[in-house]
């Protein structure tokens, strides 16, 4: 209370009332002047309480839907399945097509075989569990499945970035890596984070550790701590020294940059294995002494030579590998089938795998399979590099291509041998499989395929049909001259060229106009993928499944040629007959595999006995089996980056492909016959050594036939197609019945030619030297004549047989002219000498001496005065030119050329 100098409260108070008999004086009293109200201030307060109230109802309501949310991540969480952490000391077993065992597996990843040896707590050094313990999860002691601190820093360093990592103990990552996929979102952790605690509540800490180094991804497919020691180290685990217990601590957080195989980043494995050793040290776990000598120790592996040997036993790597992936690939189509979506079943797959206990029977016959390694390990006939000279000028050592191949019986659709590189790889689990991982251009072994199969099955063209091999645009095809190259270059222009002769020659002009002509893209990439083959929309093109732009991996090629053995029925190829689980049930067979029909058995015949050529008289000849009927296609890539051949005999189908895996080119003359093709007769040979030889169909299909055709022009011939000058056109065909021809040959035309020049017959060529021959005549309309220069046409080989303008000089006889002519008149009947005057050619007969008169003209020979001397011919009837044979010689030819010139206005 404040006073004035007089002793007078000067305080704010409110208002007092009067006192009885008080006089209402206003003056009596200090009153403060009443203050009008602040609206604005008055507004803002009031705005700033709702704000609060929002936010507050904001905070409760996300606290309530992040609790939602939390809940319904759990709910959603797997059960905690404990087998797939128990049953993982399980192996499974691989058996071979005869019942014998091959291999035992300890352990599957991602449908690839993995080692893993279970090993008890108790034999694993405290060392061991100190140093994981200490850099991976240094409260695991203490927690109850989840490390609060941990989970709150990984969550400040998440707010920075957008990643979700970090805050994971020991007992989230046994979860994760058994039981939860590796996905990085808040959803998993949460499930993580809450299978952990119940796990924690079932098991104890020892055991949860044991199963956490036991099951741990160490690097190059060791999982465990026993497996990652005899590998890296060659050595078991109480025999580790404590930098080597370190250095595999370390590999944890990152396995592919962490192993000490990793020579490149030797400094980088130092660094990890040190900052371990040195958690170890402060956490207390070793002294300081046992500290500084781990840092001075080096990190020293054994070999990955060295380790493959002493611990890696597995046989048949590559077989076995795909064996795993489609075992595991089938079981999740069944879990799909069984109401299962894709991930959920392609995670439950991978859990079936990981859990062990399977006894897988494959198809694989091991004498085969050892015949195919065998025959990849030694073939000396591997394309090398086109140069083996550095850019700088210095020489390298050129590069070997690797290679993959695969037998298929057909009948079955059994895989039974397969091998996916040169030679075992280091690590033979997660190398890669080019037998069915490597999809590469597949060259023209696609034109049985996309192109020859289809027209046959469609009956739009016929082994006999024929095609202009011509440097002419193909409408539809897409390139930039608007038709593709041929192997051979200009050289390999020849015409007019049969459906047959063309794919025992590998034409590509040809395949590219019956695509186009008689196929289509639509149609073409039906076929190709009913025989298995599963290409990219992109590679969807003429050029792509026609000259196998589009890729294909061995295994599929093998499947497909195998279909057109087996009448043209496709059969899914698979490597396992039967999967039973630990119990014996079982889980997966061969009797559901897909089958279906490609091709009619006549278009399968007539395309199989094509391919026949190939192999007995065209580019596959390198790979002609002694002794056995074979069949197949070359290929190879325009950039010589792949080689291929695909054939089949009556028992097997088979496939070869060499390339680089960083797609260098090939060495220069490399081709699919010569080098891949050389490579599958290597192991084929012996194969089929045992085999009784008979034929690839065993009968001929009802509904085929046997008809002559005339090879020039796909029709039936007449008698001058046996006459044309390379010699009979006329050759045995198959049809499939209502398929043959029924029209004549009309390309080949009789005209008279001297024998000697090989010209047309002129009227000085003696009829002795006169022969009529077929030549041949496109129509003036025809793409040979629109599409081509004189030029062009002269680098076509059949362009010489062409019926050319007998008005050309150049066409005609250059031996028998008429100065020819005239001198063998001379010499036939010379001038008579002088009477009594011997010819003297050293004296001249006198000029000035009368004629003789005295010599009467030979009475015994008067002039035949029916048919007098022709004064425009040299004497000597029996030598004169049959004007008859002219006149009808050149009555054809106008009949031919009723321009009388045609040949010389198109340049000819």
């Amino acid at each position: 209370m404040a006073y004035n100098n007089n002793g007078t409260d000067t305080s704010f108070k409110p208002r007092s009332q009067k006192h009885k008999g008080q006089s209402a004086n206003k003056n009596h009293a200090f009153e403060p002047r009443k203050k009008e109200p602040n609206v604005f201030l008055k507004i803002f307060m009031t705005s700033l309480k709702i704000l609060m109230v929002i936010v507050l109802i904001g905070i409760i309501a996300g606290i309530g839907a992040v609790i939602g949310i939390g809940k319904a991540y759990v709910d959603a969480a797997p059960p905690l399945d404990i087998a797939k952490i128990s049953e993982q000391s399980q192996a499974s077993f691989i058996y071979d097509s005869n019942g014998n065992l091959i291999t035992k597996i300890h352990g599957v990843q991602d449908g690839r075989a993995i080692w893993r040896e279970w090993v008890n707590i108790s034999d694993i050094p405290k060392d061991m569990q100190d140093a994981f313990i200490a850099i991976e999860d240094e409260r695991f002691r203490q927690h109850n499945g989840v490390d609060i601190k941990g989970i709150a820093r990984a969550f400040i360093s998440n707010l920075t970035g957008d990643s979700v990592s970090g805050g994971s103990t020991i007992t989230q990552q046994l979860i994760k890596n058994t039981m939860l996929s590796p996905e990085q979102t808040y959803k998993r952790k949460i499930q993580e984070a809450y299978l952990a605690m119940d796990l924690e509540k079932k098991y104890s800490k020892d055991q949860i550790l044991a199963a956490y180094l036991n099951t741990i991804d160490l690097g190059n497919s060791f999982y465990g701590v026993k497996a990652a020691a005899n590998g890296y180290f060659g050595k078991e685990l109480k025999d580790l020294s404590l930098r080597e217990i370190a250095t595999l601590a370390g590999i944890t957080k990152n396995p592919s940059l962490y192993n000490p195989w990793r020579t490149d980043k030797a400094d980088i494995v130092k660094q990890r294995s040190d900052t371990v050793l040195y958690k170890m040290y402060e956490l207390g776990y070793i002294n300081e002494t046992e500290y500084n000598k781990a840092l001075a120790e080096p990190i020293k592996t054994i070999s990955k030579e060295e380790s493959k040997e002493k611990y890696d036993s597995q046989v048949m790597p590559y077989f076995v590998d795909y064996a795993l992936v489609s075992v595991e690939q089938k079981l999740a189509e069944k879990f799909i089938s069984e109401g299962l979506g894709k991930d959920k079943a392609k995670e439950k797959a991978n859990g079936v795998m990981a859990t062990g206990g399977l006894k897988i029977y494959t198809t694989v016959d091991p004498k085969m399979q050892q015949t195919l390694e065998n025959a990849v390990a030694s073939y000396k006939n591997y394309p090398k590099l086109l140069s083996g000279v550095s850019k700088e000028g210095k020489e390298t050592k050129a590069i070997q291509p690797q290679t993959a191949a695969v037998i298929i019986d057909y009948h079955t659709g059994q895989i039974k041998a397969l091998v996916g590189g040169r030679s075992y790889p280091d690590n033979t689990r997660f190398a890669l499989n080019r037998a069915y991982q490597s999809k590469r251009p597949v060259g023209s072994t696609m034109k049985p395929l996309g192109v020859y199969g289809p027209a046959l099955d469609m009956r739009t063209a016929t082994a006999a049909t024929t095609y202009e091999n011509i440097p002419a645009p193909i409408p539809g095809w897409r390139s930039e001259r608007g038709y593709p190259g041929n192997f051979d270059g200009e050289r390999g222009y020849t015409g007019l060229t049969t459906m047959r002769k063309a794919i025992q020659r590998s034409i590509n002009i040809v395949a590219a106009r019956a695509f186009m002509q008689d196929v289509g893209v639509e149609n073409g990439y039906n076929y190709v993928t009913k025989f298995g083959l599963d290409i990219l929309p992109s590679e969807k093109t003429p050029a792509g499944l026609t000259l196998g732009a589009a890729g294909a991996s061995p295994l599929e090629m093998a499947a497909a040629y195998g279909a057109i053995a087996n009448h043209g029925v496709y059969i899914e190829p698979l490597a396992f007959t039967k999967v039973e689980d630990k119990d014996g049930n079982i889980l997966l067979d061969d009797k559901s595999r897909d089958k279906h029909v490609v091709l009619s058995e006549q278009a399968s015949f007539i395309l199989t006995d094509m391919l026949e050529d190939v192999v007995s008289s065209g580019t596959g000849t390198p790979t002609k089996l002694r002794g056995m009927k074979s069949a197949g296609k070359t290929g190879t890539t325009d950039d010589l980056t792949n080689a291929w051949f695909v054939g089949f005999t009556p028992y097997y189908s088979a496939s070869v492909w060499m390339g680089h895996d960083d797609n260098k080119p090939l060495g220069k003359g490399t081709t699919g016959g010569g080098n891949a093709g050389g490579l599958w007769k290597a192991f084929m040979q012996p194969i089929h050594n045992e085999l009784k030889n008979k034929p690839i169909y065993d009968k001929t299909p009802s509904g085929i036939i046997q008809v002559k055709v005339c090879t020039v022009s796909g029709e039936l011939p007449t008698d001058l197609c046996y006459n044309d000058p390379r010699g009979s056109t006329v050759k045995t065909e198959y049809f499939i019945r209502g398929t043959q021809p029924t029209k004549t040959c009309d390309l080949h035309v009789a005209v008279q030619l001297c024998k000697e020049s090989g010209k047309y017959a002129t009227q000085y060529c003696p009829e002795e030297s006169v022969e009529t021959k077929a030549m041949v005549k496109r129509p003036d309309n025809s793409l040979y004549y629109t599409a081509l220069s004189a030029s062009q046409r002269a680098k076509v080989t059949d362009s010489k047989y062409e019926l050319k303008n007998p008005q050309d000089p150049a066409n005609q006889c250059n031996i028998h002219t008429k100065e020819w002519y005239d001198q063998q008149q001379q010499i036939i009947n010379p001038p008579p000498p002088e009477e009594g005057q011997p010819p003297n050619e050293g004296n001249p007969p006198d000029d000035n001496a009368p004629p003789d008169e005295g010599n009467p003209p030979d009475e015994s020979n008067p002039p035949d005065e029916d048919n007098p001397p022709d004064e425009g011919n040299p004497p000597g009837e029996h030598n004169r030119p049959n004007k008859d044979n002219s006149s009808q010689k050149q009555s054809l030819l106008d009949k031919l050329f009723p321009d009388n010139g045609r040949g010389t206005n198109n340049g000819q």
